[in-house]
């Protein structure tokens, strides 16, 4: 298991939080501590195969979330529940859809549904695993989450209350610092970072 290979901060100028962390690390999921571990997978019958040590050290909590119906990985779908058994105090599950249909844009949409949990969870440092997808490469499904992340961390100053103030109870709390489990950081590194500054760019 390496540790962290680079950081880097991102600016959020109108962001009432500040600035978001981003760093990327080749780590196993089990070993990323930190309030949270977002798990996004596509949709599937039961859980990956890849997930089974995750599930026995949490307990089988994944097998009965399949079991139970409460989650198989559709489009759209987001699942938090605070897990013991390993280094993350919490589990986010997100959904993907078919794995067909797998895209960057849809790796962009789900961390921004993962922003907003990890947010409603009040998470401070949270791992995001990059999947492994047939149609998207390694370093591209990176650079969509954390896209993804940066925008979806990001609230608009446009609901306000009579007074004055966010309607957002999120707004003014500092976005999470994130970590994305990645196998090759330097080249998701060299293949995002100009994309993630323009993504930036929406503070400014």
């Amino acid at each position: 298991i390496a540790g962290i290979a680079l950081s880097f901060a991102l600016p959020s100028a109108s962001h009432s939080g500040g600035r978001m962390q981003i760093e990327v690390q080749r780590k196993d999921a089990n070993a990323a501590g930190g309030d949270a571990l977002v798990i996004p997978l596509t949709r599937s019958d039961a859980p990956p195969r890849a997930l089974g040590v995750l599930d026995d050290a949490i307990g089988g909590w994944l097998a009965r979330v399949w079991s139970a119906g409460d989650f198989s990985g559709k489009t759209g779908e987001v699942l938090s529940l605070p897990v013991a058994g390993i280094a993350s105090k919490r589990v986010v599950l997100i959904g993907l859809g078919e794995e067909k249909n797998a895209s960057a844009e849809s790796l962009r949409a789900a961390a921004g549904r993962a922003a907003k949990a990890l947010a409603r969870a009040k998470a401070k440092q949270a791992s995001l695993v990059v999947p492994a997808l047939r149609r998207v490469k390694p370093e591209e499904a990176a650079q969509a989450l954390a896209e993804g992340a940066l925008l979806g961390a990001y609230r608009f100053d446009k609901y306000k209350s009579d007074n004055g103030e966010d309607d957002d109870d999120h707004a003014k709390e500092s976005p999470p610092a994130l970590t994305l489990l990645v196998d090759d950081p330097a080249k998701a590194k060299r293949a995002w970072t100009s994309r993630l500054a323009a993504a930036g760019g929406v503070y400014l």
